[in-house]
């Protein structure tokens, strides 16, 4: 009995393996070290605002994070929508101050690097591809808000050849 009980532990595990694997395999495919390769990999770069946010769980006992954003500008690339849903799913041997998918909280003000992965909004480049809007500046550091965008659209438009990461002081 007791080996038997082992054996559908290991089939239900690697059979849970099996159906997070792309959702790992997305979020590691666009982790970026430089701002420059996260905008050259953005489908979208977004700022907007947190409305919702609630944790699922899914057919495959994984946490997923829902997360309504309301867009206030396209910084670059196409979107039509004025809100988008972040469907990020959370996994408990996630390292806390590594996380696959940045972590949000409801009214945060968000610049979002975000692909486009079969029908899915995806943030890019680990929890780099998120920046918090704190008073009109990017999370604790002295840049604003206009020179981080400006800075990301001349790069985007080929008008300079990098991207500065603004120094945040904490995480964004």
């Amino acid at each position: 009995m007791e080996k038997v009980m082992s054996n559908l532990i290991t089939k239900k595990a690697w059979i849970c393996f099996i159906f997070l694997l792309p959702n790992i395999t997305m979020a590691h495919d666009y982790l970026a070290q430089s701002l420059e390769s996260i905008i050259q990999r953005s489908t979208v770069i977004v700022e907007g605002q947190v409305l919702e946010l609630h944790s699922e769980r899914s057919r495959h006992h994984t946490t997923i994070e829902v997360v309504t954003i309301s867009i206030r500008e396209v910084i670059n690339g196409q979107l039509e929508d004025r809100t988008i849903e972040l469907r990020l799913t959370r996994l408990p041997y996630e390292d806390p101050n590594r996380p696959i998918f940045p972590h949000f909280e409801i009214g945060e003000n968000v610049i979002l690097h975000l692909k486009n992965i079969n029908s899915r909004w995806i943030p890019i480049g680990h929890d780099q591809g998120k920046f918090s809007i704190i008073d009109g500046r990017i999370g604790q550091s002295q840049v604003t808000v206009a020179e981080f965008k400006v800075s990301i659209k001349e790069f985007a438009t080929g008008k300079t050849d990098s991207a500065p990461v603004p120094e945040l002081g904490c995480a964004p």
